[in-house]
């Protein structure tokens, strides 16, 4: 893994910590982003404007990991509403129908 090669080869690199947890999230594996998100807090500098949003990730994935994974009733109300969302909020729905694009002109003789 990338990261993991750059945190191999500089310990200290704290950006390196963020990506592995981000990284480490996408394949579902919370327990290995909190660990590397609190290393990035742990290394980061004191007025890192990044550190709040590593807190925010943090508590989000304790609240995940702590509740568990969804019933699949609860992921399929999800699903019926994004896809309800995504029905009232298309572009091609407010679109106006598709046809010949002639603008009539109407012309009056000149005296």
């Amino acid at each position: 893994m990338f990261f993991q090669k750059a945190i191999d080869l500089k310990p200290y690199q704290d950006n390196a910590y963020w990506g592995l947890a981000v990284s480490l999230e996408n394949q579902n594996d919370l327990r290995g982003a909190l660990g590397a998100m609190r290393t990035y807090i742990h290394l980061a500098q004191p007025n890192d404007p990044y550190v709040r949003r590593a807190r925010s990730a943090i508590w989000e994935w304790q609240y995940h990991l702590k509740r568990g994974p969804l019933p699949d009733s609860e992921k399929a109300w999800l699903k019926r509403g994004g896809q309800q969302w995504d029905d009232r909020n298309s572009p091609k729905r407010d679109m106006p129908p598709q046809g010949p694009k002639a603008i009539p002109i109407s012309v009056s003789p000149i005296d």
